[in-house]
């Protein structure tokens, strides 16, 4: 039995990966990109949703598309091929800031109120975002979709 690849004509190899990626990491279960954490310290889970649009962003770019094109109600991206994220945090504010400074962040948004800060932040760090310590969650700002 000869085994064949199948390859869609009317499809790249970069919009092939967009079409059957999404399915594979939902299929797997996948919930982050991130390597096992030592014994002593556990990484935040980052939704498959998140890290999805970050590497179609990534291919974007690569393929020398506009990023933005991406954008909906529900999620934003810049031109630039950052993402507009809303990322909760316990402990101190400081080393968080300065953490996603360290990335390439943007800071737009830093609530007086609760432990939150809003921020674009650069496609290609979205998955180191699990590994700084302090960050409990990462999800689309209530903004990107008429919230706020």
């Amino acid at each position: 039995m000869s085994r064949h690849l199948v390859f869609f004509p009317s499809c790249g190899p970069a919009k092939l990966v967009l079409l059957v990626l999404p399915l594979v990491l939902v299929c797997a279960g996948c919930t982050s990109f991130s390597s096992q954490p030592p014994a002593n310290q556990t990484y935040l889970h980052l939704s498959p949703a998140i890290l999805i649009l970050a590497q179609q962003v990534e291919i974007l770019k690569l393929e020398r598309h506009n990023p933005s094109n991406l954008s909906s109600p529900l999620a934003r991206v810049d031109r630039v091929g950052r993402l507009d994220l809303a990322i909760g945090y316990r402990g101190r504010k400081q080393p968080v800031l300065t953490a996603l400074r360290g990335i390439g962040a943007q800071i737009v948004a830093k609530p007086a109120e609760g432990h939150r800060i809003e921020a674009w932040i650069p496609a290609r760090h979205v998955a180191s975002l699990a590994r700084i310590p302090g960050i409990v969650f990462v999800r689309f700002p209530t903004r990107a979709h008429g919230g706020n």
